[in-house]
């Protein structure tokens, strides 16, 4: 059988796979909606991928599988390449999901009652997880200046002195805002936190979609010391893999690394499967080419998405993200509230995009884009927004 890889173009029929994006949107919007929000893309996985779970597949068993941190050194050469830092592959622990390992994380080194720091709008699990797991949230707000954000340190040096604040959750790059945190920043984020006793999870999932402009930098790169930090990592947005349920986890810290695996071990949880972890490997490494194609591609999105709204629909505010597949519209100049801004998307334009207030209270009025997708869903989708606000639909 020929793996090719598609044009990004090409729309791939999603619907009837039990895709979340695309065969729950009715019901999570209430109505027939272009769905623009889950943050997986709808584009192909690269070719060799499909290759390598092809012939998997073929071999007619499929036991308990386990994965050797030796196996790991395609991601600790594409981390060397890509990021420009040196992966212990001993350092590695393997989960289903960055968000499964940040309630590890939260169940390993904070108690019932702890707080835990987030930087709001940010990715509503940070929160949720926290709240679910019975420790309380505290928000260090980003500072929002013309369409750009950033840290508040005073702020957040001032939460950090708090004696039950014992973790901090980053996003970087940042998931909804588009922020790529410069290596000071990261720096002076570690520096306070050790300062402060306090630990980092760094979640930097979306490490490899960055624009032009725009440089990644690792806490793993930027921190200070190493004994108070985990960082996450996975192939899920990178190459289109959210489903196969695989990240990788670095901890350099034994003691720290010891903990978590206990709570691994204590939940009972497999994180490679059958299929999962060779798919990974494959992916990191020979996918270097197909990620270079898919990032030109969807940053042409973004600017066609800066471009029509700059000229057809003025009064949403945006700003071209430095990184990741999302972009964060704002609605402010003629929706007070999200309740009003989701009513009009879903029932006079049709068009299904994430609620900012799920992001935090910041969120008002904002709604979250996912660019991670052929142009003409894009431009189908902006055009029936212009259109219901002209009154045409």
């Amino acid at each position: 059988m020929e793996f090719v890889d598609y044009g990004f173009d090409e729309k791939i029929e999603r619907k009837g796979t039990n895709c979340y994006k695309w065969d729950a949107a009715e019901k999570v919007f209430g109505g027939e909606v272009l769905p623009l929000w889950v943050a997986d893309m709808d584009f192909a996985v690269p070719a060799n991928v499909r290759r390598t779970l092809a012939e998997r597949v073929l071999h007619p068993v499929y036991g308990y599988t386990f994965i050797e941190s030796e196996e790991f050194k395609p991601f600790a050469d594409w981390a060397a390449k890509r990021y420009g830092i040196t992966v212990d592959k001993d350092h590695i622990v393997n989960t289903p999901g960055v968000v499964n390992a940040i309630a590890m994380a939260i169940n390993a080194f904070t108690n019932e009652g702890d707080e835990i720091i987030v930087q709001t709008p940010v990715y509503p699990p940070f929160f949720k997880t926290a709240k679910q797991n019975n420790r309380a949230v505290v928000e260090n707000k980003l500072k929002f200046n013309d369409g750009y954000y950033e840290m508040d340190f005073e702020d957040f040096e001032e939460k950090l002195k708090r004696e039950s604040v014992k973790l901090f959750i980053l996003c970087n790059p940042h998931n909804p805002v588009g922020r790529v945190w410069k290596k000071e920043d990261l720096a002076r984020i570690s520096e306070l936190c050790i300062k402060y006793g306090v630990k980092i999870f760094s979640d930097e999932i979306h490490a490899d979609i960055i624009f032009k402009g725009s440089r990644f930098s690792s806490m793993l790169s930027a921190a200070k010391g190493f004994e108070n930090l985990i960082v996450a990592f996975a192939p899920s947005k990178t190459f289109n893999m959210a489903g196969l349920f695989f990240s990788i986890i670095v901890i350099p810290d034994e003691n720290m690394r010891d903990i978590f695996k206990k709570q691994i071990e204590k939940l009972h949880i497999p994180a490679v499967n059958a299929f999962n972890g060779s798919m990974a490997m494959s992916a990191y490494r020979e996918g270097e080419g197909w990620v270079e194609e898919m990032l030109s591609y969807v940053e042409g999105n973004a600017d066609y998405v800066v471009d029509f709204i700059e000229n057809r629909i003025p009064f949403i505010k945006v700003k071209k993200q430095e990184g990741t597949y999302l972009m964060w519209l704002d609605f402010r100049g003629k929706f007070k509230t999200s309740k009003d801004l989701k009513d009009f998307l879903v029932r006079k334009a049709g068009v299904g995009l994430n609620d900012g207030k799920d992001y935090g209270e910041q969120g008002e009025g904002f709604a979250r884009l996912n660019i991670g997708c052929p142009r003409d869903y894009i431009m189908e989708a902006l055009e029936k927004i212009e259109s219901a606000f002209q009154g045409n639909i």
